[in-house]
């Protein structure tokens, strides 16, 4: 029923090729929207069924036009379709030869690794790869891909704290060391607290009873005595 059903669309598809140009099939076949797609998956139109068709005798999206317009030709191709038989859904025809294990392509039995091949040290194993820096063994290479990803994250957390430690700052009366220059502006070493406290650094005055703080904070705490809230 496939192969009838794929006979036809390439039957149908010679008759669009020997159309004259402005003939409206011909034109939808060949034409587009000035649109952008939606997002997802497209559904697949006509077109697209016609060149899964068009595969299974070897011909290319580019190629099937010359040949449909020959009449004979484009006939062969079709009986070619309606003898083809077509591989079933889900059909595995690929076999590992260790471990039994079937596959529908050559290409995923090359990335298969069977249970004898697990039982082996990875660096004997088929398609490992190591790491330059820590000589580490991995089984593919999408396992060093993560490692060298989180050793590169390692590397520069420990290069922001190297970094951060630095850029310490030393006060000069004390020697105390900070982090950051906020710090050290906020600092007040012992010799700075052995002043009056109106010749500190930093230091407010209360503009109702003129004491001296010294700090904004301790300033804001006092002012509450001034304006005490109601209870």
């Amino acid at each position: 029923m496939t192969a009838k059903i794929a006979s036809r669309c390439l039957e149908w598809l010679g008759h669009l090729a020997r159309m004259p140009d402005h003939r409206l099939p011909k034109m939808c076949l060949f034409s587009w929207l000035p649109q952008t797609r939606p997002k997802g998956g497209p559904r697949r139109r006509w077109r697209d069924l016609a060149k899964t068709d068009l595969k299974t005798v070897g011909l290319s999206d580019g190629s099937w036009y010359d040949k449909a317009l020959d009449r004979k030709q484009w006939r062969d191709m079709k009986k070619l379709v309606e003898s083809h038989q077509p591989q079933p859904r889900g059909m595995r025809s690929v076999l590992c030869s260790e471990c039994g294990r079937s596959f529908s392509r050559e290409v995923n039995k090359a990335r298969h690794k069977c249970r004898v091949e697990r039982a082996k040290p990875v660096s004997e194993q088929v398609g490992a790869v190591q790491c330059k820096d820590c000589e580490r063994w991995f089984r593919s290479k999408g396992g060093l891909a993560v490692h060298t990803c989180r050793r590169e994250e390692d590397d520069e957390s420990e290069e922001q704290l190297t970094n951060a430690a630095a850029v310490d700052v030393i006060c000069s009366v004390c020697g105390r060391n900070f982090a950051r220059p906020g710090d050290l502006k906020r600092h007040k070493c012992l010799q700075e607290r052995l002043k009056p406290v109106k010749d500190q650094q930093g230091a407010v005055q209360c503009g109702v009873c003129q004491r001296w703080f010294r700090s904004a904070g301790g300033l804001a705490v006092h002012r509450r005595t001034h304006n005490p809230q109601p209870s």
